[in-house]
């Protein structure tokens, strides 16, 4: 069970801060006003739900930035190097309210940021988790486990996500500890080689990015 000790939130208008997952453990936050780097492992994920139309506004795979090598040389995704660039060169297409979940896995195997890991809904919302996922049963059943933890929390159908605006802090992390659990608890969600208990949880709430910190 994931255990929120406290809080950490910076609400600022462009993506800002330093965030860095280690191969062990989450590090402290450094925060910077110019410059957020979101730094990954290639056994972490990041996850991003939200209100897309991805014909028209940016996709995940837009977020994902550049991979590049740390530590051992093996390939990593830095998520927000490229988002400042992203946000300014794409002021027509804003960046909606949604989550971004992060975590670190027990696992060897990889979890880029492909098109092959999103999981969409029928109203083509980008919905599901960059979940190192093994199966297209195993991918349907964290949309659903999504879903059931979202509606539990805010008696709000997903197909109007855009209640995300209305959405506390607690709503979020509360949504967060559910999905989690629920994973935790299901065979047929939870990767073969588990999930690690270390997550952090990012909010962009109104184009505005806030963090949260879960130990």
């Amino acid at each position: 069970m994931t255990l929120i000790t406290h809080i950490w939130t910076k609400n600022i208008n462009v993506i800002a801060g330093d965030r860095r997952l280690t191969n062990k453990k989450l590090t402290n936050p450094i925060v910077s006003e110019n410059t957020r780097k979101i730094y990954a492992n290639k056994n972490s994920f990041f996850s991003y739900h939200g209100d897309y139309d991805i014909n028209n506004e940016m996709t995940m795979t837009d977020l994902a930035g550049d991979f590049y090598s740390e530590n051992s040389n093996k390939s990593v995704v830095d998520i927000a190097d490229n988002l400042n660039r992203i946000l300014i060169e794409n002021r027509n297409r804003p960046l909606k309210t949604g989550f971004i979940i992060g975590g670190q896995f027990d696992t060897n195997q990889s979890a880029y940021f492909n098109e092959n890991k999103i999981i969409y809904d029928h109203q083509n919302h980008e919905i599901g988790s960059r979940l190192n996922y093994e199966s297209e049963q195993q991918r349907i059943k964290l949309m659903e486990l999504l879903h059931i933890s979202i509606n539990e929390v805010t008696s709000n159908s997903y197909k109007s996500w855009s209640k995300y605006d209305e959405y506390s802090n607690q709503d979020f992390l509360d949504i967060f500890n559910s999905f989690y659990n629920k994973v935790h608890k299901d065979p047929e969600a939870n990767p073969s080689n588990g999930i690690g208990s270390e997550f952090d949880l990012g909010i962009i709430r109104n184009g505005k990015y806030e963090w949260i910190k879960l130990t």
